[in-house]
């Protein structure tokens, strides 16, 4: 498998992961939705929501990341606790 199908592979992964999060009723959407972003090796996953103050205002809020690791030929995950950190 060259790099381009695993990047591929990965994509499909991802956006199924996606959907299968994102709540079905169009309603719920407006107040909390899933998506991603891929850049290379790395995807950032996040939420979207509008403020909670300000609901013109919509946040993306990341609460995962994968990272591939070129060396080792294995991606990493990483996650924000609830610290922040």
């Amino acid at each position: 498998m060259d790099k381009k199908e695993l990047l591929s592979m990965i994509e499909i992964q991802l956006k199924s992961f996606i959907d299968s999060k994102r709540p079905k009723d169009a309603e719920v959407c407006k107040k909390l939705d899933f998506d991603y972003w891929r850049d290379g090796k790395t995807a950032l996953m996040f939420e979207i929501r509008p403020q909670w103050n300000d609901p013109t205002n919509i946040l993306e809020l990341p609460f995962a990341k994968l990272r591939f690791v070129k060396a080792a030929k294995i991606w990493k995950l990483y996650w924000m606790r609830g610290s922040g950190k």
